[in-house]
């Protein structure tokens, strides 16, 4: 069992042990809030991290379930809100969600697409001020 500073249990479950780390989560184990009575995350590690499939708790609910890698959100999951229904399902990457990843790209693809658009307005006054004052010079 792993205790905080003042005496409220952190973690309890597996170790291993690390050469350069030293003692390490290692396996099934439990992660518990502040209090040191909530759970905050019951699955499991691996070399320290949450890693493979485990249970993320927000306050008395289940808020995220699925699978983990590196200590972050990866692979299958969903996501809960308070009356536990489901509000993110599918894969998650690097901890974020698909879906948020994907509407990410778009936003940036988008603003790229802005930007030339801009550049090209402002190229073609630069052209249409040229030709006029080509013609005003006739």
């Amino acid at each position: 069992i792993e205790y905080d500073d003042k005496g409220k249990r952190v973690y309890e479950g597996g170790y291993g042990l690390d050469k350069t780390k030293g003692y390490v989560r290692n396996g099934e184990g439990s992660e518990y809030m502040s209090d040191g009575v909530s759970a905050l995350y019951v699955g499991h590690y691996v070399d320290g991290e949450r890693s493979g499939y485990g249970t993320e708790y927000k306050g008395c609910y289940a808020w995220y379930i699925g699978n983990w890698k590196n200590g972050k959100r990866s692979g299958k999951g969903k996501e809960y809100d308070e009356n536990e229904h489901v509000v993110k399902d599918g894969e998650w990457i690097d901890g974020r969600w698909e879906e948020d990843v994907k509407l990410e790209k778009l936003k940036e693809k988008y603003r790229e697409m802005e930007l030339k658009q801009k550049k090209m307005k402002e190229s073609n006054r630069g052209i249409i001020f040229l030709i006029i004052g080509a013609v005003l010079s006739l």
